[in-house]
């Protein structure tokens, strides 16, 4: 078996809402190879940056099965914004 493939991880993201919760209407999964961490910029498919607000893990019911991943929470960046 090769060592040099890194497997990928099931992490949920979502981003923040106007009212400063998450909004769950925004949540998608996406497969990562390393979760990000709070404070970081990334760039999701949407193509818009954020900034890495919080990680925490959360419980997912799938095909009656619950599941721990990693749930990343965003807030979207302006052109000429810049993370706190």
């Amino acid at each position: 078996m090769s060592s040099d493939v890194c497997p990928l991880l099931t992490v949920h993201f979502v981003y923040l809402g106007d009212d400063g919760h998450e909004a769950d209407d925004t949540e998608f999964t996406a497969y990562c190879q390393a979760i990000p961490r709070t404070g970081e910029v990334i760039v999701p498919e949407a193509g818009q940056r954020s900034v890495v607000m919080r990680v925490y893990h959360k419980f997912h019911t799938e095909a009656g099965e619950r599941f721990l991943y990693p749930t990343v929470v965003m807030k979207p960046l302006s052109l000429l914004e810049t993370p706190d």
